[in-house]
């Protein structure tokens, strides 16, 4: 009786260890191949791992339309940066164009003046005097007062006349005596029409003079500007 009991405990502990092996073998087999289909309880499938590209000594070619250029280059002159087959080049031109403002006064010469003659409202000083006058109209053709004639020139000289001081010249009659009789000069002399205050109603115009007793007077017409 004693020895069939250990003969069937030793069977059994043979069976228990060929079980254990067994047991074992499927474990390690699992183990190396989990998605096996003899796994009942398989893991879940991981998401595919992005690769990124690493970095390449290699260059990469040029986009179409930007290949390099290169040109020839004379010794000792320093390189050209080349510029992209892109870009367009913008000329400059050689000169910039002066951008010039002409002022638009209300008043301008008269058609037809600067005219000369000799000088009749000085009959005393007959060649010893020379001067400028005339007188300022609207466009109406209509004498226009209480505005002021401006003359000036060389060594400082200025002097004011209001229109209407002079009535021999008409009823806006004006008259300025330059500082020496008579003399020639040219554009040394300007004459211009301002307001009472002194603001410019007309552009400067330059005067011209003679040594001549016949044109001792020169006579300057203004009118408005339509």
């Amino acid at each position: 009786m004693v020895r069939r009991e250990s003969a069937f405990l030793k069977l059994l502990t043979n069976a228990l260890l060929a079980a254990s092996l067994m047991l074992g073998g499927l474990i390690a087999f699992l183990f190396m191949d989990p998605q096996s289909e003899v796994n009942p309880y398989p893991p879940p499938t991981l998401p595919a791992i992005s690769v990124l590209a690493t970095p390449s000594d290699t260059p990469e070619p040029p986009a179409p339309g930007l290949e390099p250029t290169t040109a020839a280059v004379e010794p000792g002159l320093p390189a050209a940066t080349p510029l992209p087959a892109t870009a367009t080049a913008t000329e400059i031109p050689a000169a910039a164009a002066t951008l010039v403002v002409v002022e638009k006064f209300p008043y301008a010469l008269q058609a037809g003046t600067i005219g000369y003659t000799s000088q009749f409202t000085h009959p005393e000083l007959a060649c010893k005097w020379i001067g400028v006058a005339g007188s300022v109209f609207d466009a109406s053709g209509n004498p226009v007062s209480d505005l002021l004639v401006h003359v000036e020139g060389p060594d400082g000289f200025w002097m004011d006349d209001p229109t209407g001081n002079h009535a021999e010249y008409g009823a806006s009659g004006f008259e300025v005596a330059l500082p020496r009789a008579p003399f020639e000069s040219r554009g040394q002399y300007r004459v211009t029409l301002q307001d009472l205050m002194g603001r410019n109603l007309s552009a400067a115009v330059a005067l011209d003079t003679f040594a001549d007793c016949e044109k001792n007077l020169l006579l300057v017409n203004f009118s408005a500007v339509p």
